[in-house]
């Protein structure tokens, strides 16, 4: 008979779309890296950073992690993998659920360090910014374990307990008479038993420790590296005794579990690294931003990056036009002009309005993502129907070109952008060596470029003068000025590749979507497609100076024409060709 209170667990953790499995671990997981990423960017930019570096850094660090977590859960469990009657080939199968978090954590660093010294920034300040999001990604990543019905503790009768199930790992659906670790269920039922939640534990934990962390640091001016330190700790004495509680098998050292021992060393790991950093007393020591204190410049950038948020540049104007107030009501009226405080209360070109991204950054790669996903797999899907191929031949060929065309478009955005910006920092190395052996020459080469742009020939060469006395501050104006790039504003690959990858993929699983939900019929793939076209094209005009209606009737044409031709082709020949 089921107890009358019990945190129930879910009997199936696997849908699917037609031939494509969903599986809620990985929507756990990809849920937890969204929240990390969006919550890490937000607070970047509060420090003076922008999307683009955490992009960069995220590249590293996500990849990294997950393929550590993965090692590291293989690594501690070797007999599920390699033991009597086991499939090593099921170590690759990280979306069957195994990720070490201390694999993660470790790899994960690894990752953000060569991420932030790749972008020249101080890995202390970019893990402060990081680190909340990080754990309250950890909390939610936490309840694809409740899906999985796995991680839980010992057997108990406490008021919450948890039901836990017999999962079969192929289905992902309960199974009566199974197993689910040493215990095993009655013939006739799922239930193994009634266990103490420590999924439910650590996910309470990660996420009461992420919104502490927030407080801690939005009230205090902790110094740089304070905030990661105290994850570190606040995190692993949460894992000590959450850990104790669970029944899972694991390999012990000493009569204890080897997380918990692992627990106990990054803990002292993180208790000396505060030690190191500023005390988290008001009016300590002010947040670094990331500009202020790079770790090692970029090659051809001598100078730190100067680009700060709207908020950012909008409080620095109104922190000088309150000095200026309070200046001119000390001093009175009646005064001598002093040029360092009577500055003009003139806007801020950059602060009172800003510029849509056409550099290169999101919007291109985003834009033609999306077309590039809706058309090329709306064609390909309508060339096999013409080709007359079953509907799950057709939502297979969907899906394979869903896959091979993200992963294409990905390589290709990041390949093409950092060859652009390879390229760019050879030509400013170039101009950095003609600034110091022929100096003359660059200086009448910079007057020349004035005076063509209707300055006056003397007013010119003294600007050309007086901007080449810092040789830095040249190289900048020599690579805006010769070759038309600003340095510190050089488009980042990983925003290319994700943004491409993203965009890509949602653009191609419109059409798809009516096969994988068991559609026999293109019809309704081809109005949900069509539509979907016209909508986005709609949406683009927000970015450009068309109209809506010319912008969204653009990107239907061109997808219809792109269908015809191919559906054209697949029925001449009879065959599913794109």
């Amino acid at each position: 008979m089921p107890p009358l209170a019990a945190i129930p667990s879910p009997t199936r953790s696997v849908w699917h779309l037609g031939p494509l499995p969903v599986r809620a671990y990985a929507l756990c997981i990809v849920a937890g890296i969204f929240v990390a990423l969006w919550l890490t960017a937000r607070r970047w930019r509060e420090r003076g950073g922008t999307e683009d570096d955490v992009w960069d850094v995220a590249g590293w660090a996500v990849v990294l992690g997950i393929l550590g977590g993965r090692v590291y859960h293989v690594l501690s469990d070797p007999e599920l993998y390699f033991g009597s009657g086991r499939h090593p080939i099921d170590a690759l199968k990280i979306w069957d659920g195994g990720l070490g978090i201390w694999g993660a954590i470790a790899l994960g660093w690894l990752g953000a360090w060569i991420g932030c010294r790749r972008k020249s920034l101080s890995l202390a300040a970019f893990a402060d910014a990081a680190v909340p999001g990080v754990v309250l990604a950890q909390g939610i990543g936490r309840w694809g374990n409740w899906f999985n019905n796995e991680l839980f503790g010992g057997p108990t009768s406490v008021p919450w307990k948890l039901q836990i199930h017999c999962m079969d790992a192929v289905t992902g659906h309960a199974q009566a008479g199974g197993s689910n670790g040493s215990y095993t269920c009655p013939a006739g039922s799922t239930v193994a038993g009634y266990f103490q939640p420590t999924f439910l534990y650590e996910s309470l934990w990660d996420i009461a420790l992420g919104l502490l962390l927030l407080y801690v640091d939005r009230r205090y001016r902790l110094g740089r590296g304070t905030v990661a330190a105290l994850y570190v700790m606040g995190y692993t004495a949460g894992r000590i005794w959450i850990e104790a509680l669970r029944s899972d098998p694991a390999n012990h050292i000493l009569g204890l579990r080897l997380n918990i021992w692992t627990s106990v060393v990054v803990f002292l790991l993180g208790l000396a690294g505060s030690s190191r950093t500023a005390g988290c007393t008001p009016g300590g020591n002010p947040r670094p931003t990331p500009e202020l204190a790079p770790r090692r410049r970029r090659p051809g950038l001598s100078q730190p990056s100067k680009r700060l948020s709207i908020w950012t540049r909008q409080t620095q104007t109104w922190r000088i036009q309150t000095k200026q107030t309070q200046t001119r009501r000390i001093r009175g009226s009646t005064r001598m002009a002093d040029p360092m405080t009577d500055l003009p209360d003139l806007p801020n070109p950059e602060v009172h309005h800003d510029h849509r991204d056409f550099g290169g950054g999101w919007l291109r790669p985003t834009v033609f993502g999306m077309m590039d996903g809706l058309v090329s797999n709306f064609a390909l899907i309508v060339g096999f129907d013409g080709g007359h191929a079953k509907p799950n031949v057709i939502a297979l060929a969907g899906l394979a070109g869903l896959m091979a065309g993200a992963f294409s478009m990905a390589a290709g955005e990041y390949i093409s952008v950092q060859s652009q910006n390879e390229s760019a920092h050879a030509e400013i190395e170039i101009e950095r060596h003609e600034l110091k052996h022929n100096a003359d020459a660059e200086l009448a080469e910079l007057t020349q470029m004035y005076v063509a742009r209707g300055v006056d020939p003397k007013l010119a060469e003294q600007v050309a003068e007086q901007l080449s006395r810092d040789p830095e501050q040249a190289l900048l104006i020599h690579a805006q000025e010769e070759l038309g790039v600003d340095p510190h504003q050089l488009p980042s690959p990983w925003t290319a590749a994700y943004s491409s990858l993203l965009s890509f993929s949602v653009g191609a699983f419109i059409p798809l979507l009516p096969y994988l939900l068991g559609a026999t019929s293109v019809v309704a793939s081809a109005l949900l497609a069509l539509g979907a076209l016209f909508v986005a094209g709609v949406l683009t005009s927000r970015f450009t100076v068309r109209g809506w209606a010319y912008s969204g009737a653009r990107q239907l044409v061109l997808g219809a024409v792109a269908a015809a031709i191919t559906y054209g082709v697949g029925s001449l020949f009879h065959v599913s060709v794109a």
